[in-house]
């Protein structure tokens, strides 16, 4: 057994169609990369972790388990790639677990979540457009992003900034749960009476798109796996859904239910957030 061990850390999801295509494939494609390392990987999200057990008795390790057999294993240095999208609540508790570990190590190292640096967003806008360079001038992209109260939600902003100084102005990023807040209109779309997140950020999203001629939205997530929130926040038939609400505003709608994970480009972004701490 290599003293020196790679563990990758994700949140987690319920839905199998989505972690093959997605967690497990960023997991295989790391693992093949760096054979010569012993390979380990955690979930962070207890309830998934619960369920996954309950519902078809598989049992997946969460970071101190994780760490508890790599100390078994004699593992002596670990280096910890998260494939969190930003570095925001999630991530910084997935630190603090693996932080209480140090004394038992040589070494713990983290590389960097998805979206860390401008450089990062720029590689995503260079690969990601190539994926929809299908859309017309009447045609716009809208990303769905979770979003949260951590101040590292203003990355989603960021990138959306990005896609606008590049020149992709067709092209739109906004949170499910944490507003990204770049205007102070925070009406809803949903009435008077609805205060989420939710609506609040779509609300602001749907400002800027009655500003062009748009026909037809795509949408798609902004997130490892297509899961919960892809299949019912952005795409289910309820009225309270992002394509439901495009829809009243008479948008034609088609919905991308593809985790960014399946993507080969983040695969290797991932990746390169790992080869910058491996020693």
């Amino acid at each position: 057994m290599s003293e020196k061990a790679i563990l990758v850390v994700s949140f987690g999801t319920s839905f199998p169609e989505t972690r093959c295509k997605t967690i497990d494939a960023i997991e295989s494609y790391i693992q093949h990369a760096h054979p010569r390392y012993a390979f380990y990987h955690a979930w962070t999200s207890r309830i998934i972790r619960q369920k996954l057990l309950q519902r078809d008795g598989e049992s997946i390790p969460d970071v101190a388990d994780a760490f508890r057999q790599m100390e078994k294993d004699g593992v002596k240095n670990v280096f910890v790639q998260p494939t969190h999208i930003i570095p925001g609540i999630e991530n910084t508790k997935m630190k603090e677990d693996a932080q209480k570990w140090s004394e038992k190590f040589n070494s713990i190292s983290f590389g960097n979540p998805l979206f860390s640096s401008p450089m990062d967003y720029h590689a995503f806008l260079e690969n990601i457009t190539k994926e929809y360079s299908f859309l017309t001038n009447s045609e716009a992209l809208l990303f769905m992003g979770h979003g949260t109260e951590h101040e590292a939600n203003s990355i989603y902003s960021d990138l959306d900034y990005a896609f606008q100084e590049a020149g992709y102005s067709n092209y739109y990023v906004g949170t499910v749960e944490g507003a990204t807040g770049m205007d102070s209109d925070v009406a809803s779309v949903k009435g008077p009476d609805a205060a989420s997140h939710e609506a609040t950020d779509l609300n602001r999203i749907l400002s800027r798109l009655s500003e062009k001629n748009y026909q037809k939205i795509h949408l798609a997530p902004l997130m490892i796996v297509a899961g919960d929130h892809a299949i019912n926040d952005m795409s289910g038939k309820h009225a309270d859904s992002w394509e439901s609400i495009l829809k009243e505003h008479g948008y034609h709608v088609e919905c991308h239910i593809k985790g960014l994970g399946e993507y080969d480009f983040i695969q290797e972004m991932l990746n390169a957030h790992l080869c910058d701490i491996l020693s």
